[in-house]
């Protein structure tokens, strides 16, 4: 596939408070030593798999600094694109999934059952952070017919990306997991699209 486009898609460090299930949205949070340990290897990883005409990463901290980490190994400035930012959450910014759970009952229940009809109070919906994402995927698959592509957002950005590509639903949201720092790889070609990977994580082995 001499002409394809590979999108490599990578998920920020690790930040504060990631393993407590919370919504953290748009959430400005730096790099965890162990994040910063986890762009590096992550970085080491990608130059095995070829160097990016591009990087676009969302500008909020924790993915910005991961992308800087790879754009100094690529030799490639980082392009900053607020379309990769993560779902605006409103409201429920920096809550915990049991305080939601507790104050919302309803909205959660249906957080949880159906995703695809949850909008975060004074936030956004699947689709509306899908939709802005999906433009970013559009031009960078146009913009370097036959290079790779290096996009860095968060978890939920990549899962709508990757639900796009498999051409699965929103309401499919769940069954989909990315990592600190897991990459998925892309190939597109004219129209179409292949999944050459969703959530790659042996490079981060050595971590524990």
């Amino acid at each position: 596939m001499k002409s394809s486009t590979r999108i490599i898609l990578v998920r920020h460090g690790e930040v504060k408070g990631i393993e407590t299930p919370r919504f953290r949205g748009s959430a400005d949070l730096p790099l965890t030593e162990r994040g910063l340990r986890q762009s590096e290897l992550t970085r080491d990883h990608l130059l095995y798999l070829g160097v990016a005409a591009a990087i676009y990463s969302s500008p909020l901290r924790g993915c910005a600094q991961t992308a800087a980490i790879f754009g100094q190994s690529q030799a490639v400035a980082v392009n900053y694109a607020s379309e990769l930012n993560d779902i605006d959450h409103g409201l429920w910014r920096g809550q915990t999934h049991d305080d939601i759970r507790r104050s919302e009952p309803l909205g959660f229940d249906t957080w949880v059952a159906n995703p695809e009809k949850t909008q975060f109070p004074g936030g956004e919906s699947l689709q509306s952070a899908a939709d802005r994402a999906l433009v970013t995927l559009s031009v960078t698959r146009t913009a370097s017919v036959g290079s790779t592509i290096l996009l860095v957002s968060y978890d939920s950005i990549i899962r709508l990306l990757l639900l796009h590509v498999l051409g699965l639903p929103l309401a499919r949201y769940a069954t989909l997991d990315v990592a600190p720092c897991g990459i998925s790889v892309l190939l597109s070609q004219k129209a179409s699209w292949r999944v050459r990977c969703i959530n790659e994580t042996s490079h981060l082995m050595r971590l524990g």
